[in-house]
């Protein structure tokens, strides 16, 4: 192991300290969006826009994510994760403070678009986990991802909402993330030790075992192109299918309590504290036992699944508690797939493609970062819930189904993925 730690059952969550400090970077972008989340509605009124415009401030990001994000991934799988991680954390920070100074909402999209440029964390923190962990224990660390996402969904909302109601401008929650962002700099340089493999793909010899998406081309090994990996494409597909409307989910959260449930910046903080806290409860204690007893696959159809009776409920949503409800499900079910889908995309491709395949994850994100929040805002501002639960719902069923699909990834059994995964027919 690349840690060199023991690897008992019992010390399973010690046996990958260099993942320590990428948690923190993770928890600190997503904290610093977080805070954000409850400043959306309140846009609305600071800068005297409707719902649809902010509702495209919320794809601005990923536009820039989807051309850039890629590219910084990619280019850790030459230049090194560390690196990488370092530019894309300064991007965010820069794009936290010029938030914060905004004069008018214009400014905001630049503010934006800044930290869509840099959006490589993510996917360059799924490439390292890619680096370091084993099959075995791939799933429960890209779930991590999600808990690092829960946990700041704790703090975040709250911070951002008491904030905002309290000074009635962005400034504040800006700078609190922008210093955020940068003391994740600052323990990404100092502690963060680099992952990528050393040696370089061209000048590798073939290993006797390869098959499929290595070759042999004059002495060196030439990897597989990813579009013509047809196990990666379907994995890709599937998880671009579910995050269109897991994103319009996420980014809709907010303005369905303003629109639908008439809650205000600071109540929807307080909710999403609540919400958070209770999601972590079930992390802990429902998801683990789950993917121990059935597995990756298994876990995925559970947590698919649960999604698709999460919108049911939805549907008719008319208070809080009944949508404290619809948020824990989701919110499980979220733990329950998205840790074993991109575990998926990781296992369709060799270590040496790592960075690629998790960039092309994150470009369909973005797509769906771009696309999701317009469509989302278009069908609350026209048919308030019940027609963004009915939208939410019609999105969930394909992944569901795909998810029944047989796949096999050749040489799971001996963690490094070299040979062409496969579909096994039922």
């Amino acid at each position: 192991m690349v840690d060199g730690t023991a690897s008992q059952p019992g010390r399973e969550k010690r046996r990958f300290p260099l993942l320590y400090p990428l948690w923190v970077a993770v928890y600190v972008d997503i904290l610093g969006y977080s805070i954000q989340a409850p400043l959306f509605p309140a846009i609305e009124t600071i800068f005297s826009v409707d719902v649809f415009l902010v509702s495209t401030l919320l794809s601005t990001n990923a536009v820039f994510g989807f051309i850039c994000g890629p590219l910084l991934s990619a280019k850790s799988d030459k230049y090194g994760r560390k690196p990488l991680l370092l530019i894309s954390e300064a991007g965010t920070m820069t794009g936290f403070i010029i938030f914060a100074l905004a004069p008018n909402f214009w400014v905001l999209f630049f503010s934006r678009a800044i930290d869509g440029i840099f959006g490589g964390i993510y996917p360059i923190s799924r490439a390292v986990i890619g680096d370091i962990v084993p099959i075995k224990y791939r799933s429960k660390q890209m779930a991590n991802m999600g808990l690092m996402h829960i946990i700041a969904s704790l703090m975040g909302p709250a911070l951002g909402g008491i904030l905002v109601e309290r000074t009635g401008s962005l400034f504040a929650p800006g700078i609190l993330a922008a210093l955020l962002a940068l003391s994740s700099i600052i323990l990404t340089s100092t502690i963060f030790k680099e992952t990528l493999p050393s040696k370089q793909v061209s000048a590798a010899p073939v290993p006797e075992h390869s098959q499929g998406d290595v070759i042999q081309h004059d002495g060196n090994i030439k990897l597989q192109p990813i579009h013509k990996n047809k196990v990666a494409l379907f994995v890709l597909v599937q998880y671009g299918l579910h995050s269109f409307y897991f994103t319009i989910l996420i980014t809709m959260t907010g303005l369905f309590l303003q629109e639908q449930l008439g809650l205000g910046p600071e109540l929807i903080g307080y909710f999403m504290m609540l919400s958070g806290g209770l999601r972590i409860i079930l992390r802990f204690f429902a998801f683990e036992p789950i993917i121990n007893r059935f597995g990756d696959k298994k876990t995925t159809i559970i947590g698919l699944s649960v999604f698709v009776v999460a919108f049911v409920i939805l549907i008719f949503v008319k208070d809080w508690t009944l949508f404290l409800v619809v948020s824990i499900l989701t919110s499980f079910g979220a733990s329950c797939a998205r840790g074993p889908m991109n575990s998926f995309m990781s296992r369709s491709v060799s270590k040496h493609q790592q960075g690629r395949i998790q960039g092309l994850g994150n470009s369909l994100e973005k797509i769906t970062e771009i696309v999701g929040p317009m469509a989302g805002g278009l069908v609350l501002d026209l048919y308030l819930g019940p027609g963004l639960a009915i939208l939410l719902l019609s999105f969930s069923i394909a992944p569901l189904l795909m998810s029944f699909k047989k796949i096999t990834f050749v040489n799971d059994h001996n963690d490094e993925p070299h040979s062409k995964p496969s579909f096994l027919d039922d």
